[in-house]
């Protein structure tokens, strides 16, 4: 069986432009929405403001985690956003789906979660980051259908 490192190298996901339009067009049909129900125009108003808050917070929002590497004791290393590295457990709660991943990591008190989508690595790196999960990853939820 090949090391555990081997199956998944140091990943550091780019941010996803599948995500970007998917939060445009949930914010936009709830803008329209909004728009369209016979509501009173200070609410609509309101609304709109939130809806477009909602949408400047999702954009706005950075991942904490810049990076990742499984290790060969199956634990992860975190690279963080401020530069700092942190070893962590995967969390069973974790779901890999055909389209994106879904980590959720505990280190010492602090609990992290990352989203990966297909687009925010290349096809080999995502498809490795799957397998190894598979491998490594025992009572991770498989999203995919099939």
């Amino acid at each position: 069986m090949p090391e555990k490192s081997a199956l998944c190298p140091y990943l550091a996901p780019k941010p996803s432009r599948a995500l970007v339009a998917f939060l445009l067009g949930v914010h936009a049909l709830s803008f329209l929405a909004a728009w369209l129900n016979p509501l009173a125009i200070g609410l609509r108003l309101l609304l709109s403001a939130l809806i477009a808050l909602s949408l400047w917070r999702s954009l706005a929002r950075t991942p904490e985690i810049a990076g990742l590497r499984l290790k060969s004791d199956g634990r992860w290393e975190l690279q963080l956003d401020d530069g700092k590295r942190e070893e962590a457990c995967l969390l069973g709660s974790s779901l890999v789906n055909p389209v994106f991943v879904i980590l959720h990591f505990h280190s010492g008190k602090k609990r992290r979660s990352l989203l990966i989508c297909r687009d925010s690595l290349e096809t080999e790196e995502f498809r490795r980051l799957r397998v190894a999960l598979r491998v490594v990853g025992s009572g991770i939820q498989d999203g995919s259908s099939g």
